[in-house]
């Protein structure tokens, strides 16, 4: 994604086309389409290009759904319940005076 804007369209196959020198002559970077690494805009970049192709773009985290609680805040939260179940089991009357 040459362009940063999320899609990886024809934009980025045009700023990719502009800047192409596979020997090197000019060192290039990541948005003038050089995917690599390796200063060059060659096959190896379009070939990067090619295989993330995706016009429509990525889901942010927003479209990412409800949130799963992990295992750590279940365990709390199973904890918390049994403290006061056993709270009420050990007083029936409320508070001893």
């Amino acid at each position: 994604d040459a362009d940063r804007d999320g899609k990886i369209d024809g934009a980025d196959l045009g700023i990719l086309g502009d800047n192409w020198d596979p020997v090197g002559l000019i060192p290039k970077t990541w948005a003038q389409g050089d995917f690599n690494g390796d200063g060059k805009v060659d096959g190896t970049d379009l070939g990067l290009l090619g295989d993330n192709w995706n016009p429509v773009g990525y889901a942010s985290s927003s479209d990412a759904g409800s949130p799963i609680p992990e295992p750590a805040t279940m365990l709390l939260l199973a904890i918390g319940g049994m403290a006061m179940l056993r709270r009420r089991a050990g007083s029936p009357g409320g508070r001893k005076k």
